[in-house]
């Protein structure tokens, strides 16, 4: 630390001399060996600020103070006024050391440059070799102050001094160069450690170390990247394993759940098994034959009624789609189900006639509630919980019980629910009307329940009866009601007509169908055969099918009778269909002979009359013995069968939808219900019967004439005495039929022989009427009484006679052809024998 300061002091002092030494020294003129020593000088300082450069580039301990008194040193010989030789010398001197050290910087400086920081700030500094080149560099420093001190007595302050003091100056001139060259040549060759040396040696190590530094980092970075890898994989590790332990517990949660709700369905299963629901949904083999609609047919009524279903603010939730049988309700109604199955439908109820659980009104709604539970997640446990309260009390309870517990109350509480749902009731006149009201009860609260429930749509199909009509059209709320008469569907007969070529097309396709190749016009002749009613269409298209080798004279057979003649298997599907509806109608009245001799005799009007173009009503029956009220009756419990658009009226008419009804009824063949079964001789006596009478009982021109509420005794005044004679000639002989004949033969027969008003024989002229009378006495001859045939036989001769003086005093009144006739019998050469 002394050495230290005495250095700094001394090098304070050297610097403070020289300055005020070359401010005091006289200018002398410049000298060629001046210049040269000037030169030497600046090289020398040259070298020193090049060295000091170099340092500040590649530092060494302690080379910073030896240049820094060299400098000095050189200032202070440049500026005594020794000798130049020796000045020179001296200064050359101090050259040497200089540049050796500046040598020894330089070829080190490019590899310390060359150094990163890094290198640089790892490159030791506190080595044992650096400590040694530190204690050298010292040593040298101190020689170098102790010649700057000897620089200090080459100094004077006068000329007496300067000449007293001129050899000392020369002396300490020669030993300063002597002690530079020795301590340059000692530090040079000491230890044989030089700078370079010691600075390669620390490039050496700093590399080294940078190296080992560089593994070090690099283990460290893998150390910490093992260790952040492992910190990750126990991370993930961890993750893993609570990930795996939340869903263990989840999978514990949901089995746990599960469990519950399974039992909780099961429970809930159990309780809607317990309504005991039928098997009446669309999906039912049980609907099997309603499920035949022909695709490509009834396309715009399905999409109707799909618009209808999903449209979710209608006003009119309940959609009435009737018609008479066979028009195919059903099998729209299974078609709906099959396009909606997946989407709204809610539930299905198809009613069989003949199946006792699917023909019961009180098994419809347990059945749909259960339906809807099954189809829908939101109601299930709704429905559930409302089946085992309701259970409670018993299954067999009323119509109102179940609808309240069972559909409203549970679908009420699902007020939130926005997309529609659908039911559908197909086939109500399939329902046995029993008890009574049953069926009614079951309509008016499906209207209620879909006024009640804003999602709701239920469609009902069926027959146009009565008692269905009557109750739906008794709820009060009309508007929510929506009816459609399949009826009056323009693109029936298309789709008959489609129906038919499909299922011809199918059958050609398996293999030769000759009806095709020879009646190419078939599809067309049995569309107008079908006239309207599907069901006649399928059943005759399956027997010609089946058939079809025989397909050709059925065909020609069906077109020639138009569609009356056939064999019980052509129409076995239609003829159950027939006898369904009949015995649905009037079987409860089976044990009751008066009201089932009312209903046949309306039925041999309805089906034996072929002899006008106006369908009878109950005003027109009225007059040949039958009472309004079992006409209208009747209409109303045949309307499914009937051509009616309104409300049963004493003029209603009673049309047949299809000729294959009448037809049915009067074939004992297909006819298996003896009961309804109309035999044409026996039908035709009982009207040959009626007509008779009604004209025995005479009226009044008056009566006859009048225009307004008697139009309907006109018509059957005027029918009576056009057809009675006809309606005789296809009869059979009955008691009934031979008393009218007798009594109408007493009273008024020669009165319409005589075309006496109000009576009339129109189409029929004197001869003619005379010879009618002549064939139905031929009828009594064969068939009825000689007694009956003998009084006839004598209304004959009498007018025969009575023609005659007619043709002689007034031929003017008779037709030519009659006269001719007449004339005829009169002169003929021998008298007609009487007929016998």
């Amino acid at each position: 630390m002394k050495r230290q300061f005495r250095i700094s002091q001394s090098l304070h002092d050297a610097t403070s001399s020289a300055q005020s030494s070359s401010t005091s020294l006289p200018k002398s003129r410049p000298s060629r060996r001046g210049d040269h020593l000037d030169a030497i000088i600046s090289n020398a300082q040259g070298l020193l600020e090049a060295s000091d450069g170099l340092l500040s580039a590649a530092s060494v301990q302690g080379l910073s103070q030896a240049l820094t008194v060299a400098k000095v040193l050189l200032d202070r010989i440049a500026e005594t006024r020794a000798n130049s030789q020796d000045k020179e010398d001296v200064i050359e001197s101090i050259s040497a050391l200089v540049e050796m050290l500046g040598t020894n910087i330089k070829d080190t400086s490019s590899s310390w440059t060359a150094l990163g920081s890094d290198e640089r700030r790892k490159t030791p500094n506190n080595s044992p070799e650096a400590a040694m080149l530190e204690s050298r560099i010292l040593e040298l420093v101190g020689v170098l102050e102790l010649l700057l001190d000897l620089t200090g007595t080459l100094k004077h302050s006068n000329v007496l001094s300067a000449f007293w003091h001129a050899k000392v100056g020369a002396d300490n001139i020669k030993r300063i160069r002597q002690k530079l060259n020795e301590a340059t040549e000692r530090f040079k060759i000491q230890g044989g450690i030089t700078i370079q040396q010691l600075l390669l040696k620390n490039l050496e190590q700093a590399r080294d170390t940078t190296v080992i530094l560089e593994r070090l980092e690099a283990e460290q970075r893998n150390y910490h990247e093992r260790t952040e890898q492992d910190r990750r994989r126990q991370e993930q590790d961890r993750k893993r394993l609570e990930g795996e332990r939340k869903e263990r517990e989840q999978h514990e949660r949901f089995e746990r759940e599960n469990l519950q709700r399974n039992a909780q369905n099961e429970s809930a299963f159990t309780a809607l098994e317990q309504l005991r629901p039928v098997n009446a949904s669309y999906k039912s083999y049980l609907t099997e034959e309603k499920a035949n609609l022909q695709p490509g047919t009834r396309k715009q009524i399905l999409r109707d009624l799909v618009e209808w279903a999903e449209n979710g603010s209608v006003r009119q939730r309940v959609y009435v789609l009737y018609g008479t049988a066979g028009m195919g309700k059903s099998s729209v109604a299974h078609a709906l189900c099959r396009h909606l199955a997946y989407t709204i439908l809610g539930a299905s109820f198809f009613f069989v006639r003949g199946s006792k659980e699917c023909s019961d009104a009180y098994t419809v709604f347990p059945t749909l509630a259960y339906q809807i539970a099954c189809a829908r997640d939101e109601p299930f446990l709704l429905i559930a919980e409302a089946a085992k309260s309701h259970l409670r009390s018993g299954l067999a309870q009323t119509m109102d019980h179940q609808v309240e517990e069972l559909v409203t109350g549970p679908l009420a509480r699902l007020s939130s629910l926005q997309t529609p749902m659908l039911l559908v009731v197909d086939g109500v006149d399939e329902c046995l009307h029993s008890p009574k009201h049953a069926v009614q009860s079951m309509l008016r609260f499906l209207c209620q329940v879909a006024r009640k429930i804003p999602y709701l749509r239920i469609l009902i199909s069926t027959r146009p009866e009565t008692y269905i009509m009557d109750a739906l059209h008794s709820f009060e709320h009309q508007d929510a009601i929506k009816y459609r008469d399949l009826q009056k569907e323009p693109e029936i007969d298309s789709d008959i007509r489609l129906f038919i070529d499909a299922q011809f097309r199918k059958c050609a396709a398996l293999g030769r169908f000759p009806l095709l190749e020879l009646r190419p016009d078939a599809v067309d002749g049995l569309m107008r055969l079908a006239d309207g009613l599907f069901i006649y269409a399928s059943t005759v298209v399956r027997f010609l099918i089946h058939d079809r080798h025989y397909a050709v004279a059925v065909y020609d057979k069906l077109l020639s009778s138009q569609g009356s003649m056939g064999s019980a298997q052509l129409y076995q599907k239609l003829d159950l269909l027939y006898i369904a509806i009949m015995d649905n109608a009037f079987g409860e009245f089976r044990e009751d002979p008066e009201r089932m001799n009312q209903v046949h005799r309306v039925l041999v009007w309805l089906v034996l009359d072929n002899y006008s173009s106006r369908w009878w009503s109950a005003e027109d029956l009225q007059y040949v013995g039958i009472p309004t009220h079992v006409t209208m009756d009747f209409i109303e419990r045949l309307r499914s069968v009937l051509v009616v658009h309104e409300q049963i009226e004493p003029s209603t008419k009673m049309k047949p939808y299809h000729a294959s009804f009448p037809q049915f009824l009067t074939d004992k063949t297909r006819t298996r219900d003896q009961i309804f079964l109309v035999e044409a001789p026996e039908g035709h006596a009982l009207v040959a019967s009626s007509l008779m009478n009604f004209l025995a009982r005479g009226y009044s021109n008056t009566a006859l004439t009048t225009v307004g509420e008697d139009q309907s005794l006109q018509w059957m005044w005027e029918y009576a005495n056009k057809h009675w004679t006809s309606r005789l000639h296809q009869a059979c002989y009955t008691e009934e039929l031979g008393d009218s004949l007798r009594a109408f033969t007493e009273s008024h027969l020669n009165d319409w022989l005589a075309d006496k008003s109000p009576y009339m024989r129109d189409p029929f002229g004197p001869v003619l009427a005379l010879e009618e009378i002549t064939r139905v006495r031929d009828w009594c001859q064969t068939n009825g009484t000689k007694e009956l045939a003998m009084l006839l036989l004598t209304t004959i001769n009498r007018r025969r006679r009575e023609l005659a003086v007619i043709v002689t005093t007034s031929p003017e009144s008779l037709p030519a052809w009659d006269k001719k006739q007449i004339q005829s019998w009169i002169t003929t050469t021998k008298e007609r024998r009487p007929i016998r």
